[in-house]
């Protein structure tokens, strides 16, 4: 990959939200499914800022982020370090999680518009491959989309 394609807005991306604060139901939903389904460490991959990883430290989750930009990973640090929480950052395409982790997670989230960031739906398919692939037997994956046009049609 050349360039780092989020640089020039990782620094802006966190006035979407004010850092550390969660919606409730969306932290009753968190709490709920992981509690359902055992589940005790989870990779938030396309982490961006950080924003899910501190909701998943707070449930005393083991926390990975991961993201393809290394501008939104030190945004993150800064975001946890700031609130004193340490979690364990790296800079992978999710696409690829496979070569980068040598263990399996009870559950693997990416979350918000990181999806449709890819070009194509065979793209999508191998995204969502990788993450099957760290993701330990009974696992549970997390997505959600924003607004795309084919939610529109």
């Amino acid at each position: 990959m050349t360039g780092d394609p989020y640089a020039g807005f990782a620094e802006r991306y966190d006035l979407f939200g004010r850092f550390g604060e969660h919606d409730p139901q969306v932290v009753r939903f968190f709490r709920e499914m992981f509690e359902r389904h055992d589940v005790r460490s989870v990779l938030d991959c396309a982490c961006g800022t950080g924003r899910d990883l501190h909701l998943f430290n707070a449930l005393n989750l083991e926390v990975v982020g991961s993201d393809i930009s290394e501008a939104m990973l030190a945004r993150a640090k800064m975001n946890l370090d700031g609130v004193h929480v340490m979690v364990s950052l790296h800079r992978v395409d999710y696409r690829q999680l496979p070569q980068s982790f040598d263990r399996e997670f009870d559950a693997v989230t990416c979350l918000r518009s990181s999806i449709l960031h890819m070009p194509d739906e065979g793209e999508v398919i191998r995204a969502f491959g990788s993450m099957r692939e760290v993701l330990r037997n009974g696992g549970i994956m997390v997505l959600t989309q924003g607004t795309t046009d084919k939610q529109w049609k």
